[in-house]
C-alpha cells in the first residue's frame, strides 16, 4: 500500500466516524431520543455529564423545562465551542433553570 493510499483511507475513515456514532442511537422510528442527541451532540463522556443530561430530559417530561429552550441552548453550546459544548449548555442550562425556577 502506498502512502497516498494510506493517507486517503485514514481521512476517509476519520470523516465518517460522525456517521457511525448516529448508528444505532436512533430508535425504530428512525429519529433519535432527546437524550440521545444530547448525548451524542454535546459529546458527554463522563458519568456526570450523562446524569446531568438525564436530569434535563427528565425535567423536560414532567413539562417543568420547554423542550425548544433545551435545543436552542443545545444549538448555543455547539455554536460556542463545537469541540467542548457541554459545559456551556451545562453552565446556560443551570442559568435558565433558576429563572424558571427548576432545580437541577
Amino acid at each position: 500500500m502506498n502512502r497516498r493510499k494510506w493517507f486517503r483511507s485514514c481521512a476517509l475513515a476519520t470523516l465518517s466516524l460522525p456517521l457511525f456514532a448516529w448508528r444505532g442511537v436512533a430508535q425504530e422510528g428512525g429519529n433519535p431520543t432527546l437524550a440521545d442527541t444530547l448525548r451524542v451532540g454535546l459529546r458527554c463522556r463522563r458519568e456526570a455529564e450523562i446524569a446531568f443530561v438525564n436530569l434535563v430530559v427528565a425535567r423536560v417530561n414532567e413539562r417543568r423545562i420547554p423542550e425548544a429552550m433545551v435545543l436552542k441552548l443545545f444549538d448555543y453550546a455547539r455554536a460556542r465551542r463545537p469541540k467542548l459544548p457541554f459545559p456551556y449548555f451545562e453552565a446556560a442550562m443551570r442559568k435558565q433553570a433558576v429563572s424558571l425556577g427548576v432545580t437541577l
